[in-house]
């Protein structure tokens, strides 16, 4: 009775939105620090059980930014991943102070060893804040600056997907023309082309089908190569005036993310059609079906598309509606599962909710919450109820210490029979409640032990 006092207690000072999928926040920065990117690599064409997170610097507090590996398979982190490649820094120089370290990298989805960055000095550099790349062989035990010698830079940069052989990169220093970059053996040596843009806002992006085809998007214009970058033409204007591109690895159909909306391309860049009016951010399209399609939206959560953009219903809305996407990300062969992060939380969210029965005329004889099985469990058991009525229904996990860590339903539910199944991950061993409430009432709770 304590412990369902304790656990109602805590649900009544939890201010919380409906939310149409189960969720656990699996990683909140110890210092409560803002969190930025959430990506991955490897996850269409090799397996690389990994995303990565970003944790923002603060100059003002001295805390340097860097990034965290999540091990999915294995719940576990790597605060310094890739021998501390991504583990930035502080600098004080005579133009002031700030944070320094990678703020975009890429990953070869072919040779995991081979990693390349983007690395910002902040006003250490110079007065106008120096950048450089940083490229390694050996998963960042070794590092070299690419371009050190043509005294260039790449701000954005794409590895092919099928053959790492072939890097493509654009930007500029300060002040400079901006250049676009092409690398024929991994990175040793490079070639280059002068085009329009701002150094700021280019994107480069490989055709995952067709890797002749080259994309370089600036805020104004969309070029285009089909000769592997050896030549480029201007083929249409930048409908979002934003740099964010995604092409679909099955059909080749290009996405343009924007603040007024998202704009869709089927023939190749040519023209684009605006698929929806929303503040968009990411994109992600599903690895093992691309008509469905997850959008981050700016300070309003997660939208799904089932049909490759036509149509859209809020997938998650337990994002606090300050609050921006900042990435997402789905393995292959994963199932429903999907990670996506906001400023200060990275959640992982899916729908695996099995209905039984939801018959009104076999109506079971009264509320129900079964003992999980298996129990003592790991890695994941099964949780059974009955409702008697339809009603507003939350399902939703605590610890010991009466602390929310997961919230498996939070919907409307017709009457009937229902069985979740719940994934420890990366859930310590020890003991847990599970509580079912129904409009808000207390109706039962269980002990369930996680075994690992």
């Amino acid at each position: 009775m304590e412990m369902r006092t304790l656990v109602l207690i805590v649900m009544l000072l939890t201010i919380s939105s409906a939310s149409f999928s189960q969720y656990q926040i699996i990683f909140t920065d110890p210092e409560a620090r803002d969190l930025g990117e959430l990506v991955s690599f490897g996850n269409i064409h090799n397996d690389n059980s990994a995303v990565y997170i970003y944790i923002a610097g603060n100059w003002f507090t001295f805390r340097s930014p860097y990034w965290v590996r999540y091990y999915k398979n294995e719940s576990r982190y790597d605060s310094l991943p890739h021998y501390g490649y991504l583990r930035g820094g502080f600098c004080i120089s005579t133009w002031g102070w700030g944070t320094t370290g990678i703020g975009t990298f890429a990953v070869s989805n072919t040779d995991t060893n081979l990693v390349l960055g983007l690395y910002a000095e902040g006003p250490c550099g110079s007065p106008e804040g120096g950048s450089y790349n940083l490229i390694s062989y050996n998963s960042g035990q070794n590092i070299s600056n690419p371009l050190q010698t043509q005294n260039g830079v790449m701000r954005s940069f794409d590895i092919d997907p099928f053959n790492d052989s072939l890097i493509y990169g654009a930007g500029s220093n300060v002040y400079e023309p901006l250049k676009f970059w092409k690398s024929t053996n991994k990175g040793h040596t490079w070639s280059s082309l002068t085009l329009g843009g701002n150094t700021y806002f280019v994107s480069v992006k490989v055709n995952p089908i067709s890797a002749n085809e080259i994309y370089y998007i600036t805020r104004d214009t969309i070029y285009k190569s089909s000769d592997f970058g050896n030549s480029f033409n201007s083929i249409s204007e930048n409908p979002g005036g934003d740099r964010r591109s995604y092409i679909d690895s099955v059909d080749g159909t290009l996405y343009l993310t924007s603040y007024n909306g998202l704009y869709k391309s089927t023939d190749g860049g040519l023209n684009f059609s605006l698929m929806n009016n929303y503040n968009c951010n990411v994109l992600l399209i599903d690895p093992d079906d691309h008509n469905v399609l997850y959008l981050g939206v700016y300070y309003s959560g997660l939208y799904k598309s089932t049909n490759a953009g036509s149509s859209w219903s809020k997938y998650f809305d337990a994002f606090d509606s300050s609050l921006s996407v900042t990435g997402i990300v789905k393995y292959k062969n994963d199932g429903d599962t999907i990670y996506a992060a906001n400023n200060h939380n990275v959640y992982k969210i899916w729908q695996q909710l099995v209905i039984i029965n939801n018959s009104t005329s076999q109506s079971p004889e009264s509320y129900v919450l079964s003992q999980n099985y298996p129990n003592p469990f790991n890695p994941s058991t099964k949780i059974s109820y009955k409702l008697q009525m339809p009603g507003y229904i939350s399902l939703r996990i605590h610890d010991v210490a009466g602390r929310e860590i997961s919230s498996l339903v939070n919907t409307r539910q017709s009457a009937g029979s229902y069985e979740i199944i719940f994934p420890s991950d990366n859930l310590p061993s020890g003991v847990y409640f599970y509580s079912m409430y129904i409009d808000g009432i207390a109706v039962a709770s269980r002990k369930m032990v996680v075994l690992k």
